[in-house]
């Protein structure tokens, strides 16, 4: 339950990530340096949850944890995308609203991706993948869908590994 709970920050990330838009907006602080301090801190937060309990965690523990992030995160890039698309079909008063959800998306993918790395690391180091399938992974861990796709592959291969042990 542990290794969920540590998760919730970038389960959470972009549910927090517009929140902290409007507020932002609302109180006409600058949106600039509050967002990219929010996305720095996060992904600073990742990097040392991963070196702190790599060892820590077991590669199933990693790659249950990296699923329930992106299943969680789903519904963020359902309404992402339809909010996306109601901009492009408003034509110039949209753009802003497709550069700030397309840079929100962007910087998701990279939290998102980060810990996904951790899981491909981990699994490679503990020879669970080869080489083709931590290229492919790592690649699919920052694309739309094809993360989704690598992180039930990858718990895949962990429940595999398990069963043959």
């Amino acid at each position: 339950m542990k290794k969920y709970l540590q998760a919730i920050p970038i389960i959470i990330y972009p549910y927090i990530l517009i929140t902290m838009l409007f507020l932002v907006t609302i109180l006409n602080l600058r949106v600039d340096i509050t967002l990219s301090t929010y996305i720095t801190i996060t992904i600073i937060y990742i990097v040392l949850l991963l070196i702190l309990k790599m060892k820590e965690l077991t590669e199933k523990d990693m790659v249950s944890v990296n699923l329930v992030i992106k299943l969680f995160q789903l519904p963020w890039f359902c309404i992402s995308f339809m909010l996306e698309v109601f901009g492009f079909l408003m034509g110039i008063f949209g753009i802003p609203i497709v550069v700030i959800l397309t840079i929100i998306n962007i910087s998701v993918r990279i939290i998102n991706g980060i810990y996904s790395i951790g899981c491909v690391i981990k699994l490679r180091k503990n020879k669970i993948i080869g080489i083709s399938k931590t290229i492919l992974y790592s690649i699919g861990s920052f694309i739309i869908i094809l993360d989704f796709i690598s992180a039930i592959f990858m718990k895949i291969d962990v429940k595999r590994i398990n069963k043959v042990e």
